[in-house]
């Protein structure tokens, strides 16, 4: 679900100061899916200082952050991900993963909480919250992830792995 937010307010506005070759960065989600992250860092920093209200650019902006392995700055982009409704899922889940990169699993559990009391019908969350829980040693907690991400129909390739590590 998009946040609800003017059609306007989805492209850059006009009354702002641009850069020159503005026209040649729009291709940063493309040079993300690519893997040239530092490029797109660049690009989506600046962009993101001329209008941080342009909530599209915070998506590929966290990718970027994530996969440079900044994951305390790629937290705050996860942050205004979640903020403008962004992709909700996958925000909360990105961010607890990079929360978990920045060896902070208990805020990463946090998130998660979060994303179940927001989306409590999405396996996914489960599925994360249980790899979480096996990086604390908390295996009753991770069982119970198990078998909440099994139960909401969840076929993750994870789950079977998790289960093993579990025996």
């Amino acid at each position: 679900v998009r946040p609800s937010v003017h059609k306007r307010h989805r492209q850059m506005p006009q009354n702002i100061r641009r850069p020159k070759d503005w026209r040649n960065k729009t291709a940063t989600p493309a040079q993300v899916r690519l893997k040239e992250y530092a490029e797109a860092e660049k690009v989506l920093r600046e962009a993101s200082h001329y209008a941080p209200n342009f909530y599209d650019l915070w998506e590929p902006l966290a990718a970027a952050l994530f996969f440079q392995g900044k994951f305390e700055e790629a937290v705050l982009a996860y942050d205004w991900m979640i903020y403008f409704n962004v992709n909700g899922e996958n925000a909360y889940v990105n961010k607890a993963a990079a929360l978990g990169s920045a060896k902070k699993l208990p805020e990463a559990l946090l998130t998660l909480k979060q994303a179940e009391d927001r989306f409590p019908d999405k396996p996914k969350i489960f599925v994360n919250q249980a790899v979480t829980y096996l990086k604390l040693v908390m295996s009753s907690e991770a069982r119970l992830a198990v078998k909440k991400a099994e139960a909401l129909g969840g076929n993750d390739p994870q789950l079977d792995q998790i289960k093993r590590m579990l025996r």
